[in-house]
């Protein structure tokens, strides 16, 4: 009788306690949803913030690319008044130089472009871990 009554009654005891375990766990399931929400916008910021990435660093290009034809433009130009004698040496070099310094440019702006192509992979999911990357999986000219 006393076990049947002890039975009955335990769980009116430890109601308090069944009550705090279930605000605990509805609390731990509110900040697991919030840590879920705060990854999902980040992980949109990212995606946001590399598309803007790529789409500057290809209209860079594109204004570098113009600058190397005209540099080459301007170098051809200057190389055919060096025949003609109407400049001399040291003009066509610094003409030169310049259009060396644009393409070096255009170089740089190039592989930033393909570093934000790579970081919107990235951001987009896809990714690879550097210890898979073994000499038996990359090309024979990187080996």
């Amino acid at each position: 009788m006393y076990s049947l009554a002890s039975n009955i009654t335990q769980p009116i005891f430890e109601g308090g306690q069944l009550l705090g375990q279930l605000d605990l766990e509805q609390g731990l399931r509110e900040q697991f949803l919030q840590s879920y929400r705060k990854s999902v916008i980040n992980a949109f910021t990212n995606v946001e913030q590399t598309l803007i990435s790529v789409q500057q660093t290809t209209r860079q290009e594109a204004l570098q690319r113009d600058a190397v034809k005209e540099a080459q433009r301007a170098y051809d130009l200057s190389v055919e008044k060096l025949r003609q004698g109407t400049i001399d040496m040291t003009t066509l070099l610094t003409i030169e130089e310049t259009l060396f310094s644009t393409e070096i440019t255009l170089d740089q702006v190039r592989f930033a472009r393909l570093e934000a192509i790579v970081s919107l992979y990235q951001a987009l999911g896809g990714g690879w871990l550097k210890d898979d990357m073994t000499k038996e999986t990359l090309p024979p000219m990187i080996n």
